[in-house]
């Protein structure tokens, strides 16, 4: 298998997307697919976590103690956005599915329920989470400078909940079509605008007050809130594959609590995987603020290579769910494991930079020696787990694809909180490593968890899936 390399491929990447023809998943060189879809929704991916390492690389400037605040505020909002990705999961199984059956109409219908969901759930979560922010902070053993500055930086980026969610589940349902391109210009420009935003509202440049640390979630706010209106109009203008009416967005409850039933146990699948690094992160603060400011700069730098993953897994569900419903399960496998391999020779790469520049990657965000040195520590040690990363992630995104959103979820359930909590709490409390005993149960998890996802994958009982 050959990455495509002609002159005329990135040209095809930009023309298939929603104004040019239509990309058929069911038929053609799969290899040549997954890349027309990957490498748009990679970008995507990446701008999502470039949003938190330009916030990261500005914060920064403030000090170890703005770090550390903006590392726990990171690791609370990915409990958010695990919840909203997974409805866009069990949102973009059945947009796939109906399109690869030709049933737009059915598209249309599920796209506006999906949204209506989104708003639904935004309204709890903003103000639960404006509620409860400092005592969230608290529970993660914080100092308490750190907490009074990053309850107020999550206090904002609560109240904007609802331009999130339905960033998330747009994009979701567009995947579901084959269309990363959409997302990939949208989230692109929203990035542009986010990094020359940020310096402006945290130091006071020119006209803009200085706010510090508020400043990147004001920054994060104004551009995610540009990214969900030009969302929306898209949806609406008819432009793209998918076309919002109005007469759709009066909730369909059996349309929405199939969309539930396929994304909540895809929600608590990523949920526990956020509450995990809720746990983590409470077990790193005991070790001092530069062991907070060194782990949530390596988390960080580990999401680089994560998110990826996750536009791999897009075009791997994609492929998997359209092709199901064209009734060709063969063309289901291929599409997965040679989604599969790609990614695993992209890991390998991120892997060896991780081992031989550690030093390197962390001093770009903070030359404090403490927290290169336990930074340094943390990439050597995840590096050699990540590349089962191909396996845990492409495969659980591929059964998602399929409509079984259970299986990744025990998964999930065994791999975290069965073997990496437990392994975490007593390597870093009751043994000599300290905080690296917390990086050595990662890598332990990581590896259990792309084994048993292709073990699990290998039963086949997802082919047989109905949604």
């Amino acid at each position: 298998m050959e990455i495509p390399g002609d002159q005329g491929f990135l040209s095809e990447i930009m023309t298939v997307s929603s104004r040019g023809r239509k990309l058929d998943l069911t038929q053609g060189n799969i290899s040549r697919t997954i890349w027309i879809i990957a490498l748009p929704q990679i970008v995507t991916n990446l701008t999502q976590t470039l949003f938190n390492i330009v916030d990261m690389f500005w914060v920064g400037r403030l000090g170890s103690e703005s770090i550390a605040a903006l590392s726990i505020a990171g690791t609370l909002m990915m409990v958010l956005f695990m919840v909203i990705m997974g409805v866009g999961i069990g949102a973009s199984a059945m947009v796939a599915r109906a399109f690869g059956a030709r049933d737009y109409a059915g598209v249309d219908r599920i796209t506006a329920n999906a949204l209506t969901l989104a708003l639904l759930l935004s309204i709890p979560v903003a103000i639960g989470g404006i509620a409860y922010s400092e005592r969230l902070f608290g529970l993660m053993g914080a100092e308490q400078t750190v907490v009074k500055t990053g309850s107020s930086y999550l206090n904002i980026l609560f109240a904007s909940s609802a331009f999130i969610f339905l960033t998330f589940v747009i994009n979701a349902v567009m995947q579901g079509t084959g269309d990363a391109v959409t997302p990939m210009k949208v989230m692109t420009f929203a990035l542009l605008i986010n990094a020359l935003v940020d310096p402006c509202l945290i130091f006071g440049l020119g006209p803009f007050p200085r706010l510090g640390i508020d400043g990147a979630a004001w920054a994060t706010v104004f551009s995610r809130a540009t990214a969900c209106l030009i969302f929306l109009y898209y949806l609406k203008s008819g432009k793209i594959r998918l076309r919002l009416r109005l007469m759709h967005l009066s909730p369909d409850w059996s349309i929405i609590g199939r969309i539930l039933k396929l994304g909540f146990p895809a929600s608590i699948q990523l949920s526990l995987r956020g509450f995990m690094g809720i746990v983590l992160m409470g077990l790193v603060t005991a070790f001092g603020t530069s062991a907070v400011a060194a782990y949530g700069i390596g988390h960080r730098l580990f999401m680089l290579a994560l998110f990826p993953g996750f536009g791999f897994g897009v075009a791997a569900a994609s492929l998997v769910g359209q092709n199901l419903g064209a009734g060709k399960p063969e063309r289901s496998w291929k599409s997965a494991y040679t989604t599969v391999y790609y990614y695993f020779l992209f890991l390998l790469c991120v892997s060896a930079c991780f081992l031989m520049f550690p030093v390197s990657l962390i001093s770009i965000f903070d030359t404090s020696p403490e927290v290169v040195t336990t930074g340094a520590v943390m990439l050597r040690i995840i590096a050699v787990s990540m590349p089962f990363l191909s396996l845990s992630i492409v495969l659980n995104r591929s059964l998602g694809g399929a409509g079984d959103t259970v299986s990744p979820m025990i998964i999930t359930l065994i791999s975290l909180w069965g073997l990496q909590v437990p392994l975490a709490v007593g390597l870093s409390r009751l043994t000599a490593m300290g905080v690296d005993g917390v990086f050595w149960a990662t890598a332990a998890a990581q590896i259990l968890a792309g084994v048993i996802a292709f073990i699990w994958f290998q039963r086949g009982a997802w082919t047989r899936k109905q949604v």
